[in-house]
């Protein structure tokens, strides 16, 4: 991209990107290895304290989200206790290209820039500015950060405060635990909630079988 040029806003109906079949057949099987959920007792889920006008802007975003909205009213409440607010600044960086996935972010307040580069695109590469093949701004309210964590993957693109913004961020770990094990024992006895998230429809019905015995 010369200088000068802005990078192309994302076409209608964009989705971030989902790593393809031969990718996921590679990935699928280490989904959930790098951490034993089922060793994590439901008592041990942290509760940060939060004040009432946080849980007021907090809740209704967990109970319109297509990762919690589906979960029982005890369980949204224990995503909400277990997760911490973090505030950026202008320019700050939520999510980095090529990080390791370690949280799940729910915005609350204020506007990102989501930032996509062009596949295969080194993180380290001195010219990666370069190297961006769109950008999308999103809005207050939307979760971000669950592909990285579901596929035991490096982030896919980079998401950066286009003013200040507050979030609620969930451990990684407990994401797992919580918002994909919790719906599965409630919504996945024949991969049924698999189907209804988007997210895994590059998987067809004999991997998402796995991925539910994964759990």
């Amino acid at each position: 991209m010369s200088q000068g040029d802005k990078p192309k806003e994302a076409p209608a109906g964009f989705k971030q990107h989902i790593p393809d079949g031969k990718y996921l057949n590679r990935k699928r099987m280490s989904v959930f290895n790098k951490v034993d959920i089922s060793a994590i007792n439901e008592m041990e889920i942290p509760n940060h304290p939060k004040t009432p006008e946080q849980m007021a802007e907090l809740m209704p975003l967990l109970m319109s989200s297509f990762l919690t909205k589906n979960l029982s009213p005890e369980v949204v409440t224990k995503v909400a206790g277990a997760t911490t607010m973090e505030t950026f600044k202008i320019g700050d960086e939520i999510i980095t290209y090529g990080d390791d996935g370690k949280a799940y972010f729910i915005l609350a307040r204020g506007r990102v820039k989501v930032i996509v580069y062009q596949p295969k695109t080194d993180p380290q590469d001195p010219k990666l500015a370069d190297k961006i093949m769109f950008e999308k701004t999103m809005e207050k309210g939307v979760g971000f950060g669950e592909l990285a964590l579901i596929y035991n993957d490096k982030r896919s693109a980079t998401i950066r405060a286009l003013e200040e913004c507050r979030v609620y961020a969930l451990d990684g770990v407990l994401f797992k635990k919580i918002i994909i094990k919790s719906s599965m024992q409630k919504r996945s006895q024949n991969a049924g909630f698999l189907n209804s998230i988007k997210l895994f429809d590059s998987l067809d019905k004999q991997q998402k079988l796995k991925l539910v015995d994964g759990l």
